[in-house]
């Protein structure tokens, strides 16, 4: 077991996750600094509870996996919540907002500090309106080198680094919110 001097304070760790019921992002940040993304893939053949049950398993497993078991860390996990989506969307949401309530009070259950980032709010980054899902992979192809693009066909891995890097503060105040 690692021991820390009692001036020396835990490491704080964050997961962002850009929650699905078969794929979900996840961007993995100490400090300001990304150290790691992934794409967590279920099953599409299972029911909608069922595979959001073990979305949100998977999601508990890769966090575990990260920790590093020898220090210690403050964890903070910041999800996405559904909002501001045209009604073309409407047909996945009711799946989608039962993966995102099952996973943050299976992560809360857990014990980990959840907080939650409205998709209408964290996707204009630092512009006045909401950027399409394309638009905001290029900006953080552009701004993190470790994202691969081509490995993220859906480009849930840039949504879930993209509001990690909004909630850390990475990107300006839009001009009309200034």
């Amino acid at each position: 077991m690692h021991l820390r001097s009692p001036t020396m304070p835990p490491k704080p760790i964050l997961f962002a996750i850009d929650p699905g019921s078969r794929i979900s992002g996840v961007a993995v940040y100490e400090g300001n600094r990304l150290i790691h993304w992934a794409l967590l893939k279920v099953p599409s053949s299972r029911d909608p509870v069922q595979r959001c049950l073990t979305m949100s398993s998977a999601l508990a497993e890769f966090i575990n996996e990260t920790m590093d078991e020898e220090e210690e860390r403050t964890v903070t996990v910041v999800v996405e919540l559904p909002g501001g989506r045209s009604n073309r969307w409407a047909r996945g949401l009711v799946t989608l907002g039962m993966a995102v309530g099952m996973i943050i009070a299976y992560l809360t259950a857990l014990g980990h500090r959840v907080v939650t980032l409205r998709a209408d709010e964290w996707t204009k980054l630092d512009s006045p309106r909401c950027l399409p899902k394309a638009v905001r992979a290029e900006r953080i192809e552009e701004m993190f080198p470790k994202y691969q693009r081509e490995r993220d066909k859906s480009l849930d891995g840039a949504d879930a680094i993209g509001l990690g890097a909004y909630f850390l503060g990475l990107f300006s105040a839009p001009k009309e919110r200034r």
